[in-house]
């Protein structure tokens, strides 16, 4: 009997240590500037703060298609006009999407 009692107590003490909550993500906060080139096409620049650098940025188009998953560039170009959205995920594995319009 005593033999069950220490075996549940170190149960729920295992338990009880697993199921911490994780740290709360800070705030990652994306903001950007679109300019037009000289074709019909446009670039975007994204400025991050917030969170944990480095961040990876990946870039989807209004269907949901990946444009890019490039990690190591905060600018995108040879863009047509439409809707597109921004993750941002930073080092901590938080992370913010943004979505953005291209007239």
């Amino acid at each position: 009997m005593i033999f069950k009692t220490l075996l549940l107590s170190l149960s729920v003490a295992l338990h009880v240590g697993l199921t911490s909550e994780p740290p709360a993500c800070p705030e990652i906060q994306i903001s950007y500037n679109v300019s037009p080139t000289e074709s019909s096409t446009s670039s975007i620049q994204f400025e991050i703060k917030g969170g944990s650098a480095p961040y990876s940025i990946i870039f989807f188009d209004s269907k949901g298609r990946l444009m890019s998953q490039d990690f190591t560039t905060n600018t995108f170009s040879q863009l047509t006009s439409g809707n597109y959205q921004c993750l941002v995920v930073d080092k901590n594995k938080c992370s913010n999407i943004l979505n953005v319009i291209i007239p």
